[in-house]
């Protein structure tokens, strides 16, 4: 506002209690190209209807860069993006409000999910960590050979192909892919 000479003014100002919320991510695969992936978190702030705007947060890249961001918030939802090894730190979220955090596309993947959900507390860093671990099988193998009496000791040679090869590489077993 404007200074007039004498004459009484006042601003108020409201101070509101604060914390932050840490959301880290692992990939726990064979395949190189899952610790590149981009993977998607829903933020939700509880109740968070009127939570619309930027709240000012710090990337924790893999490569051990970091980077100062914004975070995104309409009433109270954020998407924010993470690979293996990064984390954020959102800064300055009001305190005694509840936050839940979803995964949202972990297809493939099994998901361990460390204090998805809890409390903004004042002057505190919740931590919340998603571990996936990228889903396998097995393949058992089982030749039968009709009649009687059957050679038990001849040897046999399969062929095995595997359709989403982009996740196989290396030796299990026996078979090298």
């Amino acid at each position: 506002g404007t200074v007039v000479k004498d004459t009484v003014q006042s601003q108020t100002f409201v101070n509101y209690a604060v914390g932050s919320l840490q959301l880290s991510k692992t990939v726990e695969s064979l395949s190189p190209s899952d610790e590149t992936r981009d993977f998607d978190f829903r933020i939700t702030l509880i109740p968070g209807e009127g939570r619309t705007g930027a709240y000012g947060a710090t990337q924790y890249n893999s490569d051990g860069t970091t980077s100062d961001v914004d975070v995104n918030f309409t009433n109270g939802v954020a998407i924010v993006e993470l690979k293996h090894g990064e984390s954020i730190v959102i800064n300055n979220l009001p305190a005694g409000k509840q936050y839940s955090i979803e995964e949202l596309n972990a297809d493939g993947f099994w998901v361990e999910a460390d204090n998805a959900t809890g409390d903004i507390d004042v002057g505190k860093t919740e931590a919340a960590a998603f571990i996936n671990t990228r889903q396998t099988g097995e393949l058992h193998v089982r030749k039968y050979v009709p009649g009687a009496p059957a050679d038990t000791n001849p040897e046999f040679e399969f062929i095995v192909t595997l359709t989403d090869a982009a996740y196989i590489n290396g030796t299990f077993g026996d078979m090298t892919f």
